[in-house]
């Protein structure tokens, strides 16, 4: 798990120990360590919120400190306050001890510490999650197939031995890894877990993008080894909250004022956000107010086209999608006199990062695309380049960048990629297209995921946090997620209805 408070999904409508969900929706919360102190507080307004059970470690470290102690107090705590609190909880058996790392290399000390603790509890859960993100090296050092299912299989025939009754779920799958999924197939895995589980996040794009696609696949892989009747569970998964900047703070503001007529109080920019677009594509409105002088307006791709008619605006800042239609307006509007800002997910190249086979503007972007570099990169900004004096430094991130080709007589480089492998390309662009200007960034939007832990004072009502959101975002999100399951969740495509 990688955040404090994290919303989840179940994707089906199995039973809870037999008992149909009621309410399938949870919380992945470190409520056994890190909010220890405020889980009474915690587990009360997720209970205000709608939440229906909460996920959490039953880590083995926390447990048992060397081969001989054992210490079930704290845990026993927090079953009290859950139970307090009628809040059902999904335990995660995970992690090495500290005195048997790696765990499927002691399993018989692993099954001890299996064996004790699903016994302990084995009245009060009912289904027992078999590690969590194994297929992260984060999570599991050098991640494989083979020695995750050396550590599941005895896992399951224990937790079976003790209570029949009892489910597994196996291990939450970072993301929805179709490769190390298959494998554990072939090696023989579908007999020892009863629920599939996965956690498709998608950042930087929301996860309902591309969610459709991703569940269809897994169902494809499952039903290729006989196992399409098996419940799936998503046990994590979230909403980007934090804005998304175009790169280096301060780049838009000084590229800008390297045009032939710098920004100034009367200057429009137009950010494209339309509904038709995936959620989340636009630019942030406040970060391009911060940037550039003037004023800073949403405006639909058909409400630009009628701009360029009618008053044309200064600039133009296409959203992070090739999902917005082609129009040759949109090229005559450069041509004419216009500023055009684009990333690497627009204009180029499509979804996959291959480059487009019609509407590409590399012409007025003054470059073309060759598909995509992975990640993690650097952007170096140095002080070889005006339009950047003020923000040199590098700035690392973590997605692919387009692999630019062909750079116009009349484009600049201004700004380098620094890759793994240590090589630089090119990473943003200025053009000369007609009378307009382009600027274009090789790199997705500045995307970054922070971790905060939140202490009494910071969860009362009221009070910002640092994000910034007050509390209540928790009761939205349980409310925003109930009123749209049919959009998020269409029974085209889930195992069963919610």
């Amino acid at each position: 798990m990688k955040t404090a408070i994290r919303p989840l999904l179940i994707a089906s409508c199995v039973a809870w120990a037999d008992v149909a969900l009621s309410n399938p929706y949870g919380i992945c919360a470190h409520i056994d360590w890190r909010e220890w102190e405020v889980r009474d507080r915690e587990l009360a307004l997720m209970k205000e919120a709608g939440i229906g059970y909460v996920r959490t470690d039953f880590a083995w470290g926390g447990i048992q400190f060397d081969r001989e102690s054992w210490n079930y107090g704290r845990l026993d705590a927090m079953m009290e306050s859950a139970k307090g609190a009628a809040m059902p909880i999904l335990p995660i058996l995970d992690y090495h001890a500290s005195f048997a790392t790696p765990a499927h290399e002691h399993l018989d000390l692993w099954l001890r510490y299996v064996s004790n603790t699903v016994s302990r509890y084995q009245t009060q859960i009912p289904v027992w999650e078999v590690w969590n993100e194994q297929n992260l090296d984060q999570f599991w050092k050098s991640p494989n197939p083979t020695n995750y299912l050396a550590l599941l299989t005895p896992t399951y025939e224990l937790v079976k031995a003790i209570n029949p009754e009892l489910q597994v779920a196996i291990g939450g799958h970072a993301g929805v890894p179709l490769d190390f999924i298959e494998e554990l197939y072939r090696l023989g895995a579908k007999p020892y877990f009863d629920i599939m589980n996965v956690h498709p996040y998608s950042h930087p794009a929301p996860p309902e993008a591309g969610l459709e696609r991703t569940m269809r696949g897994l169902y494809a892989v499952m039903a290729k080894y006989g196992d399409e009747k098996k419940p799936t569970w998503v046990t994590e998964t979230g909403w980007p909250t934090q804005p998304r900047r175009l790169m280096a703070p301060g780049m838009l503001r000084h590229a800008f004022s390297q045009l032939k007529k710098a920004p100034d109080a009367a200057w429009r920019t137009l950010v494209i956000h339309d509904p038709s677009l995936p959620v989340g594509s636009g630019i942030d409105l406040a970060i391009v107010a911060d940037e550039i002088p003037g004023s800073v307006l949403a405006a639909t791709f058909d409400e630009m086209l009628d701009a360029f008619e009618k008053n044309p605006p200064n600039a133009v800042i296409l959203p992070v999608t090739e999902s917005f239609p082609a129009d040759e307006r949109l090229i005559r509007y450069v041509r004419d006199g216009g500023v055009l800002v684009a990333t690497a997910g627009a204009s180029l190249c499509d979804e996959t990062g291959m480059p487009l086979g019609n509407f590409a503007l590399s012409e007025v972007l003054g470059v073309d695309c060759d598909g995509d570099i992975p990640g993690p990169s650097t952007l170096v900004l140095d002080e070889a380049h005006d339009e950047l004096a003020e923000i040199t430094g590098e700035f690392p991130q973590e997605y692919p960048v387009a692999r630019l080709k062909n750079i116009g007589p009349r484009a600049r480089v201004i700004g380098r990629y620094r890759l793994a492998d240590g090589s630089m390309v090119p990473g943003v662009v200025t053009n000369v297209y007609g009378a307009g200007r382009s600027l274009y960034f090789a790199g997705r939007p500045e995307q970054k995921c922070h971790l905060y832990h939140y202490n009494e004072a910071q969860i009362n009502a009221g009070h910002d946090w640092k994000d910034p959101r007050d509390p209540a975002h928790i009761r939205l999100v349980a409310g925003v997620v109930a009123a749209h399951t049919p959009q998020l969740w269409p029974s085209s495509f889930a195992k069963s209805a919610l």
